[in-house]
């Protein structure tokens, strides 16, 4: 088959645009958090029914009641097995837009646009129904939950086998970067999503009377220490070219009054890497100067480890076919945008990439005129639309270019 014809595709995507739109805001009016995804993938479920209504070329399935696996068998014979991927989870976010299809759910909010990525999914799936006669071999489409939380949901379909027998994976994130304007992509070759560890220390000291801190051990100033020494792990322990990022995003104390030295401090954080070894030598770094520090002050220190995704790479293999397929949906070669350092955010697609030769990308869908600049995970967080047709276009050229050649 030749290359793919760009203005009949961009015609055929315009053509359900209005139903990719429908799709998106039903999923955001009716967000779920993760592992509550049941009624999310229900209505999956009912939308790829109404699409193959005679039950002809999707093979529908549920390992779990919250995530739906669909395999589209083409017509022209067998051949690979090509994963389609997009996640359905919500977050625990009050909703602050004030667009007409907002969360019916209070303190329930798609803020980080997979609700975009379940609706870009059904329309390539749509386009791809139209020509499953000329498919050589099977799509298999993961509409996966519990992204946002680990262990996630990718780890939990991999072990009901929603990876058998695939060949390739692909995923793309909606993400309103200025960097990354509505119609661009998002690309690099290799590690693109660092992994993640969620970090809990408690800094343990000996509680006591305000005005004599002297009888105790106060943890709040070696906790105001620790967090200030935690730095040097970055800056001064691990390689330049290799610098994770360590935040501590959460101290409390045992007490919550004026005249009381707690006795102890809890400290909340991340970690994110780029690099095995430096996620190892970083965790065992940040125990290291807890410990020490502490111990320097008569405190003790209990650190605790709960390791997160691993680090997202983009194989050679299905980042070249990712560039073919760009080079052909978008106008323009300036509509692609080459990372030039991996992104500081977590993904467990990763799961999907260490079995196969994957690739992830970016689409762009910033546009301050239309209010759509806000980051991921903020209650204002918004989406231009538009960007969802070149999300469409990706999946469905991805496919086009591996099983309709």
């Amino acid at each position: 088959m030749p290359a793919i014809d760009r203005e009949q595709l961009d015609h055929r995507v315009e053509q359900i645009y209005d139903q990719v739109v429908a799709w998106r805001r039903y999923l955001h009016a009716n967000p779920d958090l993760s592992y509550e995804e049941q009624p999310t993938a229900a209505y999956i479920m009912c939308e790829l029914q109404k699409m193959d209504a005679g039950g002809k070329w999707l093979h529908i399935s549920q390992p779990e009641g919250n995530c739906i696996v669909s395999d589209l068998k083409g017509g022209a014979g067998e051949g690979a097995i090509v994963a389609l991927r997009a996640d359905i989870d919500a977050l625990p976010v009050e909703e602050l837009t004030d667009v007409p299809f907002a969360s019916k759910k209070r303190g329930v909010m798609h803020a980080c646009g997979h609700d975009t990525h379940a609706a870009m999914l059904l329309g390539a799936t749509k386009l791809l129904l139209e020509d499953a006669e000329k498919i050589k071999g099977t799509v298999r489409l993961l509409f996966q939950p519990a992204e946002e939380v680990p262990p996630g949901g990718a780890k939990m379909m991999i072990e009901k086998g929603c990876m058998e027998g695939v060949t390739m994976a692909f995923g793309q994130h909606i993400l309103p970067l200025e960097e990354v304007p509505t119609g661009t992509v998002l690309v690099r070759k290799g590690a693109i999503l660092r992994s993640s560890d969620t970090l809990h220390a408690e800094i343990i000291g000996r509680g006591g009377h305000a005005s004599l801190p002297e009888r105790s051990i106060d943890p709040i100033p070696i906790a105001c220490l620790a967090v200030t020494a935690l730095q040097q792990v970055v800056s001064r322990r691990m390689p330049p070219c290799k610098c994770p990022v360590l935040t501590i995003s959460a101290i409390n104390s045992s007490c919550d009054t004026y005249n009381v030295i707690p006795d102890k401090v809890t400290l909340k954080g991340t970690l994110r890497c780029t690099d095995s070894q430096v996620r190892e030598d970083a965790n065992k770094a940040i125990a290291e100067v807890l410990h020490g520090i502490c111990g320097s002050y008569g405190a003790t220190c209990s650190f605790k480890r709960f390791p997160g995704y691993d680090v997202t790479v983009n194989a050679d293999s299905a980042y070249d076919v990712g560039m073919r397929v760009l080079a052909q949906v978008l106008p323009s070669k300036d509509q692609i945008v080459v990372l030039p350092d991996c992104m500081s955010a977590s993904e467990d697609f990763s799961e999907f990439a260490k079995l196969v030769p994957s690739n992830y990308v970016g689409i762009g869908c910033y546009n301050a005129e239309k209010g759509c600049a806000a980051p991921n995970h903020n209650a204002r967080f918004d989406v231009d639309e538009e960007a969802m047709k070149v999300g469409v276009k990706v999946h469905f050229g991805i496919i086009h270019e591996l099983l309709m050649q």
